[in-house]
């Protein structure tokens, strides 16, 4: 099991010259057997901190603690093996070689890791079983389902025993059936193994298989709550107001700012490439605003 803390993590990303604030002084802290969910619209900044949590990307200010180690201090041939070894990632696109069997996709990390071929078979099986695949071992990705293939993804996640589980919208591309099917297997393997969890989701509805439920907008943490208290905050009519007045309020002031840039331009005070960059980010932050209001006004 593994501890996560995130402290401060600012992520910034440039095309030319237009700069894009993915995480904005983001804080979480997940405890080791932890079950976490993140749920955010797109462009909310979940996909971003997987990446950095998974040692894939690096913030550009902040620091990540994973067992008391900073791992946005490690070399890159430290970050590979901690990729190898202490994390397995489950992303939303299966990320499944389409001519390997479902046995040869789960070997593949333990080959990467140097495992021998006895051991990475007998593994190999012993996950499918785990994750009710064990019928289906020797069928390619396009000869299973979409759950079936997120099944194998999982197992070969777990293929080198991380201690860390991280999964980047690993229900996007499923049917609201089989969502919950592969949400509560989650829920199953970390009570079976004992592994930390941390699930990032636009989908609200599998969140509450999370021993605690976090949400994210505009590249950081805004709340985080147990799925009762969840529940209770999404009866309550008064919290429920409060919160889209406050969405509203913030929607207004972007508009606003929108307005006070495209005016500053029109009259010479800024340059163009400040106002292009300055531009897309308020649109961005709009349009995710917008978002998490229609979550609310039906």
């Amino acid at each position: 099991m593994s501890e996560i803390v995130c402290e401060g993590l600012v992520k910034i990303y440039k095309t030319g010259e237009v700069e894009v604030v993915a995480l904005r002084d983001l804080n979480v802290n997940v405890k080791k057997g932890e079950l976490r969910v993140i749920v955010g619209p797109s462009g909310s900044g979940k996909s971003t901190l997987i990446n950095i949590i998974g040692g894939i990307d690096r913030p550009n200010a902040g620091r990540v603690y994973v067992d008391g180690m900073d791992i946005t201090k490690f070399s890159e041939r430290q970050l590979v093996d901690y990729r190898r070894k202490k994390v397995g990632i489950v992303f939303q696109f299966f990320n499944l070689i389409p001519t390997l069997t479902a046995l040869e996709n789960v070997e593949l990390p333990m080959v990467l890791a140097g495992r021998p071929r006895e051991y990475r078979i007998n593994r190999a099986r012993e996950l499918l079983n785990l994750v009710g695949l064990g019928d289906r071992m020797n069928h390619r990705p396009d000869q299973l389902s979409g759950g079936e293939q997120q099944r194998v993804a999982i197992a070969a996640a777990l293929a080198n025993d991380p201690p860390l589980i991280l999964a980047d919208e690993p229900t996007g591309e499923l049917d609201t059936v089989t969502s919950r099917q592969i949400a509560e297997l989650f829920r199953e393997l970390r009570d079976k193994l004992g592994k930390t969890i941390v699930i990032v989701t636009h989908d609200v509805s599998i969140a509450r298989i999370a021993d605690r439920i976090s949400r994210i907008l505009d590249g950081r943490i805004t709340a985080t709550l147990t799925p009762a208290e969840l529940e209770i905050a999404e009866i309550a009519p008064t919290k429920t107001h409060e919160i889209v007045k406050m969405l509203e309020e913030r929607k207004i002031q972007i508009s606003n700012e929108i307005k006070a840039i495209e005016k500053d331009f029109k009259a010479g005070r800024i340059s163009a490439d400040e106002f292009t960059s300055r531009y897309i980010e308020l649109k961005n932050r709009l349009k995710e605003i917008e978002e998490e209001l229609s979550k609310y006004i039906v």
